[in-house]
């Protein structure tokens, strides 16, 4: 039986304020920001890796980390032109505000508020596409395939090509026009 244990930290509560981004030190009308939310210290066991239970941990952290700040939105009596709430996001525990400069420094005091960051645009740069990457891969390899064991399935599975297979990555941090990346990436969504 395989057993993890997920701990959900909750750093100290004296904290003067949240971390604010920067850019947001000098805002002088109405901006969107994401507020990263103070996250409930449990412990629960999960037995096994089940999907259903680490999605239902995360919702709860998520559900009670925003009635945590909804209440203490309350007790503040800020008005809803000063700080709105648009969205949650129970996948990172987080939340995006419609906030004006007063609402700002209202929240920034919040204990149940980690960091406030300016919500942004999120850019990037259309990387070269290969539509033969897959054949455009011959010895010698790019990369060290001895140390992960691909030199051996490649020697006494020849038959295992990849023709036709597709990987995916999803990640936010891919620099798509990298050197090392040029002439692997097949699509770009």
């Amino acid at each position: 039986m395989i057993r993890a244990t997920l701990f959900f930290l909750l750093p100290a509560l004296a904290q003067a304020s949240a971390l604010i981004d920067p850019d947001l030190k000098s805002l002088t009308g109405k901006a969107t920001v994401v507020v990263s939310l103070q996250a409930i210290e449990t412990e629960q066991t999960i037995t096994k890796y089940e999907r259903e239970n680490v999605v239902s941990s995360l919702k709860n952290t998520s559900e009670h980390s925003l009635r945590l700040f909804k209440d203490e939105l309350a007790a503040a009596k800020i008005s809803v032109q000063d700080v709105q709430l648009l969205y949650s996001f129970w996948i990172n525990n987080t939340a995006a505000l419609e906030v004006s400069p007063k609402g700002l420094k209202q929240i920034a005091h919040f204990s149940s508020i980690r960091k406030i960051y300016k919500d942004r645009l999120v850019g990037f740069s259309q990387p070269s596409v290969d539509e033969n990457s897959v054949e455009a891969l011959a010895t010698p390899y790019p990369y060290d395939f001895a140390e992960t064991g691909l030199d051996k399935v490649i020697a006494n599975r020849p038959e295992l090509t990849g023709k036709g297979v597709i990987i995916g990555s999803v990640d936010t941090g891919i620099f798509g026009s990298h050197p090392m990346l040029k002439g692997k990436i097949v699509k770009f969504y």
